[in-house]
C-alpha cells in the first residue's frame, strides 16, 4: 500500500478517534455500540486495556446451514489455520475482540485476507495501534453468513463505526459474478468492495464463519477519492469543478454526517447528446449545470441498496419491497423516489431503481463519508408548474389536483429527448433553489 494511502487512513482512524478521546461523555457509548456488536467493547491493546470483557450475544442472520456442529469457535479457526497467520495474529493483539470471537453463543461472519493477501500489500513502520484495530473491525461483523447468505446481500455490516452519532456500522459491499454466467448459483464468485474476492468460502466455526480473501480491505476513501478514481465518473468530476459550491458540499467531509451521491456516468453523459453537453459545459450553463447536478446529492442521508442511515442518527432502516422512501436532493422540494424490485429468484438480490426508471447501474460505492451510486441515465427533475406562485383565481388554477399544480414527475420523460430549450424550461425555476 502507498504511503500517501496509509496516511489517508491513519488521518481516518486519528479523526475517529479524535472524536473518541476528546468527547469523554460520548466514550461510553462507543464502548457499549461496540459491546453490542462484537460481543466485547472496543478497547485499548493488551498493555493498557481496562475495559469490561463480558461477552454479549446478538441473534443469528443465517442459522439455515446444515452443517454438524463445529467444535472450534472462530478465533480458534484464525488460530489453527496457517493460511490466515497474519491476519489472526493482529487480532490476537486486541483481548476484547478475541474474547468476543472466542464466545461460542455469538455469531460471527469474518474475512480473513490470506497472508499472501498482506504480502502485496507495503505497511509503513511502526503504525498505531488503533490502525489496525480499525482495519481488524472492518473484516467482521455480526451474524452468521454462509456464502449461499452473502450471495443474496448487497452489503453487510461490520463493526467500525460509520458516523459521529455511533449509531450506525460501515458497510462492505458484496459482487457476485454476471446474472447470466454459466453455472449454479453456488459457483459464482464472490468479491468484497469491487476489490476483494472470497476464495476459500464457509470455514465453519460453532460461532460463525470464515470467508478466506485475497485482498486486504481497507477502510472505505471520502467521496472525493472514490469519484477520482473512477474513470467511469470522469465528466461528473469536470461538471463539479465548475460548480464550486457543490463540489465543497461533495468533498468537504465537515460540511455533511453521511450523503448519498446518484453519480452519472460517462454513458449518462453521452445520452444528453452534443449540444445539451455543449450547452451545460458551455458559457452560461454554469446556473443550469448546478441545477441538475444538486438534483442528484443527498445530504446527510445515506442510502445503500439494502439498507438507509436516516439523517441525525435517527435509526437504520431496511430497504426493501416494502420501503416507501423519498431521498431530499439539494435542490428544494426535488425529492428522489427509491423503489425496490424484488430478487428474480434463488440466488439473485433485490435492486434499486430512482424515480421509477433510473436503476443503480454501480451500486454501492461505500465512502467513508456516505455511498455512491453509478447511474447510466441522468435524474431529470420534475418539471416545475410556472403558475405555482400565481394566485389561486387566476388562470383556472384552482381546478387543478394539488399535488398537479406544483410537480409533474413525468417518469417517462427521458433525458436524451430533451432540447437545450428544453433543458432551460426545466431547470429555470431551480436555478439558485439550492438546499444548504
Amino acid at each position: 500500500m502507498s504511503s500517501l494511502k496509509i496516511k489517508r487512513v491513519v488521518f481516518k482512524a486519528s479523526r475517529a478517534l479524535a472524536v473518541i478521546f476528546t468527547v469523554t461523555v460520548v466514550v461510553p457509548v462507543y464502548l457499549a455500540s461496540w459491546q453490542d456488536t462484537t460481543q466485547k467493547p472496543i478497547g485499548t491493546p493488551k498493555v493498557a486495556q481496562t475495559v469490561d470483557t463480558t461477552p454479549k450475544i446478538v441473534n443469528d442472520v443465517d442459522q439455515s446451514t446444515s452443517d454438524p456442529p463445529q467444535s472450534r469457535t472462530v478465533w480458534g479457526l484464525l488460530q489453527d489455520d496457517s493460511r490466515i497467520s497474519t491476519f489472526a495474529h493482529w487480532v490476537g493483539q486486541f483481548d476484547d475482540i478475541v474474547g468476543g470471537l472466542d464466545t461460542p453463543q455469538a455469531r460471527f461472519t469474518l474475512f480473513a485476507p490470506t497472508n499472501e493477501a498482506f504480502a502485496q500489500e507495503s505497511f509503513e513502520h511502526g503504525l498505531p495501534w488503533f490502525y489496525w484495530k480499525f482495519l481488524v473491525g472492518y473484516h467482521m461483523g455480526p451474524g452468521n453468513s454462509s456464502a449461499a447468505a452473502l450471495r443474496t446481500q448487497n452489503t453487510v455490516q461490520s463493526f467500525v463505526n460509520a458516523d459521529i452519532f455511533f449509531k450506525y456500522k460501515q458497510r462492505i459491499s458484496v459482487q457476485t459474478v454476471d446474472p447470466g454466467h454459466d453455472g449454479d448459483d453456488d459457483e459464482k464468485e464472490i468479491t468484497l468492495n469491487r476489490h476483494s474476492t472470497v476464495i476459500v468460502p464457509d470455514q465453519k466455526a460453532i460461532n460463525g464463519y470464515v470467508h478466506l480473501v485475497d485482498r486486504v480491505l481497507f477502510l472505505p476513501e471520502s467521496t472525493t477519492h472514490i469519484l477520482r478514481s473512477h474513470d467511469e465518473f470522469a465528466t461528473f468530476r469536470e461538471a463539479l469543478t465548475k460548480t464550486v459550491d457543490l463540489a465543497v458540499l461533495v468533498n468537504d467531509t465537515s460540511t455533511h454526517i453521511g450523503q448519498t451521491i446518484f453519480a452519472p456516468t460517462e454513458a449518462a453523459f453521452a445520452k444528453l447528446g452534443r449540444k445539451a453537453n455543449q450547452f451545460f459545459f458551455g458559457t452560461g450553463g454554469e446556473d443550469y449545470l448546478r441545477a441538475l447536478l444538486a438534483y442528484h446529492i443527498v445530504a446527510n442521508q445515506t442510502l445503500f441498496s439494502d439498507v438507509y442511515f436516516q439523517e441525525d442518527g435517527r435509526g437504520q432502516l431496511p430497504v426493501d419491497t416494502d420501503s416507501q422512501i423519498v431521498l431530499p436532493s439539494l435542490i428544494t422540494d426535488q425529492g428522489l423516489n427509491i423503489t425496490v424490485q424484488p430478487a428474480k429468484g434463488p440466488g439473485h438480490r433485490q435492486s434499486v431503481q430512482v424515480n421509477s426508471r433510473v436503476p443503480l447501474a454501480i451500486p454501492d460505492l461505500v465512502a467513508m463519508d456516505g455511498v455512491v451510486h453509478g447511474i447510466d441515465t441522468i435524474l431529470v427533475p420534475p418539471a416545475v408548474d410556472s403558475d405555482k406562485d400565481q394566485d389561486d383565481e387566476s388562470s383556472g388554477s384552482q381546478n387543478r389536483p394539488w399535488l398537479s399544480r406544483f410537480f409533474d414527475w413525468s417518469a417517462g420523460t427521458a433525458e436524451e429527448t430533451l432540447t437545450v430549450d428544453q433543458w432551460i424550461e426545466r431547470l429555470q425555476p431551480l436555478v439558485g433553489e439550492l438546499r444548504v
